[in-house]
């Protein structure tokens, strides 16, 4: 491949680079041939290159990680504590600083803000306490609201809109709210696990090559999404219909929302995390369209690669080092 021209922000979009502690980069160029990548370490080491187009996801999203201590919790706090220390140093490797922890009135603010100004595109949310608070669901429409406007949200911990948190201090803070969000979220009846006995996936998912790609083990589906949900990609694994990692339209709009079937055990303690990051920062989303999905391995020094010639106004180049954990993570938005 004949590189010319280096391209440092396209002009026509952007880029979002997160960096690591090694000698590790990247550079999008584009040349007579088109778009390429390359890839420049001084190590060797396994490399994922995917392109994709979404158009619910067309813009970067600042991520949210919801955490209140004074709420209820379906989860343990020294659980909840060591998972977000896992993502705050994982995010620290790739210098990302697109985030911030809120709580329970500051998500409520930021879903108001978003509602206010008519663009959810700006927020993700992550819940990893297997509740929702009672200032965004249940008595309040707030959730609903934003994710039909084009929210999107990242949960593991129990069944997805099964429980609302209230304050610690009040007689129950966590009440069971709707004991079929399947249908209140995806629009299928039962669409949402809410088993509680350990679900093991071990066929693969209708979507996994996706998962494959970037070195997702994840295979917990008790509380994951029925295979027959429509609008959705299932990238892990697959157990008596319902799978471990799902992402899926929200029936009452164009909002999305992705389902990690279960808790993160301790034997994923320390790459669990790493499977919401990976999907969070290549930009899938339901609505996905795949160009490339390049895996090699390369040894110290520079490598380039051609890219699909579909890629459009819009598209994400997302380029990752390492295995299940990484050394460097890249995403391109052209």
């Amino acid at each position: 491949m004949a590189i010319v021209a280096v391209v440092a922000i396209l002009l026509i979009g952007e880029v979002t680079v997160y960096t690591d502690v090694y000698r590790s980069d990247s550079e999008l160029i584009l040349d007579s041939d088109g778009y390429g990548l390359v890839m420049d370490t001084n190590y060797s080491i396994d490399y994922l290159v995917m392109s994709s187009y979404s158009e619910v996801n067309s813009s970067p999203r600042e991520f949210l990680i919801y955490r209140d201590v004074t709420y209820g919790s379906y989860l343990e706090d020294s659980y909840l504590d060591h998972t977000i220390r896992c993502f705050e140093d994982e995010f620290r490797i790739y210098n990302f600083m697109m985030y911030r922890i809120v709580d329970a009135a500051e998500v409520a603010e930021v879903l108001s803000g978003d509602l206010e100004s008519k663009d959810a595109s700006g927020h993700a949310l992550l819940f990893l306490s297997g509740v929702l608070p009672d200032t965004i669901y249940g008595d309040s429409e707030l959730l609903e609201d934003w994710l039909a406007l084009g929210g999107s949200v990242y949960w593991s911990g129990s069944t997805f809109g099964r429980y609302v948190a209230h304050p610690r201090s009040s007689e129950n803070p966590v009440e069971e709210y709707d004991t079929d969000p399947g249908d209140r979220f995806l629009g299928v009846s039962g669409g949402i696990g809410t088993s509680k006995s350990d679900r093991r996936g071990s066929d693969p998912s209708a979507d996994r090559y996706i998962g494959d790609a970037l070195n997702m083990f994840y295979d917990n589906c008790n509380y994951g999404v029925r295979s027959d949900v429509p609008d959705s990609l299932f990238i892990g694994y697959e157990s008596e219909g319902y799978n471990s990692v799902s992402v899926c339209r929200y029936a009452g709009g164009t909002g999305q929302i992705c389902i990690f079937g279960g808790r993160f055990p301790p034997s994923d303690m320390q790459t669990g995390h790493s499977n919401i990051i990976k999907v969070f920062i290549s930009n899938i989303s339901y609505d996905s369209v795949f160009f490339d999905i390049i895996e090699g391995h390369k040894g110290s020094g520079s490598i380039g690669v051609q890219l699909s010639d579909n890629l459009i106004a819009g598209s994400v180049v997302y380029v990752y080092y390492g295995s299940m954990l990484g050394t460097y993570a890249c995403a391109y938005r052209i």
